[in-house]
C-alpha cells in the first residue's frame, strides 16, 4: 500500500496489539501514537508533521462520545490525510478479543489471575503472536462494525477476515 498510516490508539494494551496485526501483516505498516483522541485535543501540526494519508483513531465505547473527540475529527478532516478511519471499539478491546476468540472472560486469553490483571499481562507477553494462535484469533469477528473501512488498512494474510 502506498498510502502512510498513522494509528492514533486509547492505550499501550491497543498499542502492542496493533504492533502485532502489523507484523502478523494483519494491518498495514504505520506509525502508532498512544493518544486518547476522546479525551486529549490533537493539534494541526500533530496530524501534518506524520504526512500520513490515511489516519486511524482507534478508541473505546465504554465512555461516551466527547466534544473532543467531534473536535479532533474535524482538525483532522481539515489536515491532508486522505482518509480518516474510526475504529469504536464495542466497549472496549477486551470485549473485541472475547469475541474474536470466543471467550467467556479476557483473563482466559493471557491464563491472568484475575480480569484487573489482564492489561498488565498482556502488554508483557513475548509472543502475542502465538496467543493469538492459540486462542484462534479470528479476525473476522474483530472490529466487526468497520470492515468496508479496514479494507484501507487490512493486508492480506492467512488469518480469517
Amino acid at each position: 500500500m502506498a498510502n502512510k498510516v498513522f494509528y492514533f490508539v486509547e492505550g499501550y494494551t491497543e498499542k502492542v496489539f496493533i504492533e502485532t496485526l502489523i507484523r502478523l501483516g494483519i494491518l498495514c505498516n504505520g506509525k502508532i501514537k498512544v493518544f486518547n483522541v476522546k479525551q486529549n485535543k490533537i493539534s494541526k501540526s500533530t496530524v501534518i508533521k506524520f504526512k500520513a494519508s490515511v489516519i486511524v483513531f482507534i478508541y473505546d465505547t465504554d465512555t461516551p462520545n466527547s466534544s473532543t473527540l467531534n473536535d479532533n475529527i474535524k482538525i483532522t478532516k481539515k489536515a491532508n490525510a486522505k482518509l480518516l478511519i474510526e475504529i469504536k471499539q464495542n466497549k472496549n478491546l477486551e470485549d473485541e478479543l472475547k469475541r474474536a476468540c470466543n471467550l467467556r472472560e479476557i483473563k482466559d486469553f493471557t491464563k491472568s489471575k484475575s480480569n484487573s490483571d489482564f492489561k498488565r499481562d498482556f502488554i508483557n507477553t513475548s509472543n502475542l503472536e502465538a496467543l493469538l494462535i492459540k486462542n484462534k484469533f479470528d479476525f473476522g469477528q474483530f472490529w466487526v462494525g468497520h470492515k468496508k473501512e479496514l479494507n484501507s488498512i487490512i493486508h492480506e494474510s492467512n488469518l480469517k477476515r
